[in-house]
């Protein structure tokens, strides 16, 4: 399944490169927890670590919670969204947690 921007609504898009930075963050972020938490690693590379996983998370708190764990399946592990709500449903809110991960980052402004 291909990794698409939304274009329905042009006040959340990112540019491309920034998406995808975005959303293999996201699928790296079992390492990044994993290098945050870790004492085996160089102070540098955890604190880094650590900002990472703080801005995926803050940037999933935009998010409302019964859509939370839908779209970090999608978008980690390229699951299909629930059926509970509509697909655009999904799509909307998934980008609005791309953008708002892309701020956190000071990807974009």
């Amino acid at each position: 399944m291909k990794d698409y921007q939304f274009r329905c609504n042009t006040s959340y898009l990112v540019p491309k490169e920034v998406y995808y930075q975005c959303v293999w963050m996201v699928r790296d972020s079992e390492r990044l927890l994993w290098l945050a938490l870790s004492d085996e690693v160089d102070q540098s590379v955890s604190s880094a670590a650590r900002k990472r996983t703080d801005a995926i998370e803050s940037a999933l708190y935009a998010v409302p919670e019964e859509y939370r764990l839908g779209i970090m399946r999608h978008v980690k592990d390229r699951e299909a969204f629930d059926d509970y709500a509509h697909e655009n449903t999904w799509k909307k809110w998934q980008q609005r947690f791309i953008y708002e991960l892309a701020v956190n980052l000071m990807l974009i402004n």
